[in-house]
């Protein structure tokens, strides 16, 4: 089996019947799905035994239900997979991460950038200053750079644009100004109250809605049941 089958939205996922497969067997089986009306809507990576276990998530358009599966890379594998980018450009966010925080790099991936700049990237000499702009030669092309600072509540980002007369040619996104570890910060405080505050200030613009999704993941996992009026209020709420 390459994948795991989950069709449900709510439910708990266990890790022991998630496919562990060799990074060929893994590369492949995508290769295969993604034609047939998928798309990756999560790839990640978690620290476990010795290296760390990937864990790729694919949702199937035309059953509405997720397939999951996973492939493991030791600290001391000498191997550099193969890019999933190259062929599928809509995964470079994701092998983007990947390479920024764990140091595993892709072959033949064709935008290896940093994407964040986490707190805890394995490069910390990478960070927004010295981040490589893609840039096009020529007398007749002008860049314009906007941020990282905006008005109102939106967070920090550079939006490099490159011109050609008042034609934009490119326009390159940079983020991870901010490194203050949430993700870390939630798994290691223990007050449930205090992982809620601290989900709202995942983002100032999205504080309602980082705080009802914790919410329902709290509750998912612990079998906690929602009243009705709970969820009246949280939909008033949005």
């Amino acid at each position: 089996m390459k994948w795991y089958k989950f069709k449900s939205s709510s439910g708990k996922i266990q890790v022991k019947n998630i496919p562990l497969l060799e990074y060929r067997e893994f590369y492949d089986a995508v290769l295969e799905r993604i034609p047939q009306n998928c798309h990756c809507s999560s790839y990640f990576g978690v620290k476990e035994n010795g290296g760390i276990r990937f864990f790729c998530f694919l949702m199937d358009n035309d059953d509405c239900q997720l397939l999951i599966s996973s492939w493991f890379y030791g600290y001391y594998d000498l191997f550099i997979p193969d890019s999933l980018t190259s062929v599928f450009p809509l995964f470079h966010p994701f092998e983007r991460e990947i390479t920024e925080k764990y140091g595993v790099n892709f072959k033949n991936n064709p935008y290896n950038k940093p994407l964040k700049f986490p707190h805890d990237r394995y490069d910390k000499k990478s960070n927004s200053g010295n981040y490589p702009y893609y840039t096009i030669p020529g007398h007749s092309f002008h860049e314009v750079n906007v941020g990282p600072i905006h008005a109102g509540i939106i967070e920090p980002g550079i939006f490099r644009f490159i011109c050609n007369g008042v034609t934009i040619i490119h326009l390159e996104i940079v983020l991870g100004f901010q490194h203050r570890g949430i993700e870390s910060l939630i798994g290691s405080t223990p007050s449930t109250l205090k992982r809620i505050c601290l989900a709202e200030n995942i983002a100032g613009d999205s504080a309602v809605s980082h705080a009802l999704a914790f919410c329902g993941l709290h509750e998912n996992l612990s079998d906690k049941s929602v009243t009705t009026a709970t969820m009246v209020e949280r939909h008033v709420a949005q």
